[in-house]
């Protein structure tokens, strides 16, 4: 059960190795067919998120630990060919939230 509204600020940092150019993803279906599992996800995330884009996870860490992200998506590379094999064990998307933000007053 959920409480209140939907927050409309909530800024997510994605770290997508699958591909190789942020703006194959946000051009979609342009640029990134259904081949990629990994564009799919990101396009079907809430309108609401603020989705930022960054090439690794360290530079997307250093935002999350200052208080600018709320929380982090790790796509691994080859993500969508080891899903369409179904081989996922090791290939996961990882998820990484900042909860202290998240606390009912």
């Amino acid at each position: 059960m959920a409480l209140g509204t939907i927050r409309s600020d909530i800024q997510i940092g994605i770290v997508n190795h699958e591909i190789k150019v942020f703006e194959d993803c946000t051009t979609f279906p342009i640029n990134c067919t259904n081949l990629f599992i990994s564009c799919t996800f990101i396009q079907d995330l809430n309108e609401k998120i603020q989705k930022n884009f960054y090439k690794s996870f360290d530079a997307a860490f250093q935002d999350f630990a200052n208080g600018t992200l709320g929380g982090i998506i790790v796509i691994p590379e080859n993500f969508s060919e080891y899903f369409y094999n179904e081989n996922l064990t090791n290939k996961k998307i990882e998820i990484y939230l900042d909860y202290k933000t998240y606390i009912i007053d």
